[in-house]
């Protein structure tokens, strides 16, 4: 009985710390401009281009060349969710 037990909470404690790590790793935003409005893709000041899946709960229109500020999520599966997109603001 101890043995199943024992076994039992293993089990348990295996999945949890699965699921913890099937949650998101990482959280960030990064600022560029809008090259692709649809598949949501934005090029930076850097050089580097980022490519988003569209969150579901996310409902806004983008505008091919517009700067804006993404916030994103990255999953344990390692894909980039967007999960808000503002305006960028101008530094004067």
């Amino acid at each position: 009985m101890k043995r199943l037990a024992c076994s039992l909470i293993a089990l348990v404690g295996l999945g949890l710390s699965s699921a913890l790590f099937a949650a998101n790793l990482e959280e960030g935003q990064i600022t560029g401009t809008v090259v692709d409005a649809e598949a949501i893709t934005i090029d930076t000041a850097k050089g580097e281009r980022w490519y988003f899946n569209r969150d579901p709960a996310l409902s806004v229109k983008l505008k091919v060349g517009e700067r804006v500020t993404v916030h994103y999520y990255i999953t344990g599966r390692g894909k980039v969710y967007a999960k808000k997109i503002e305006k960028a603001r101008r530094d004067r």
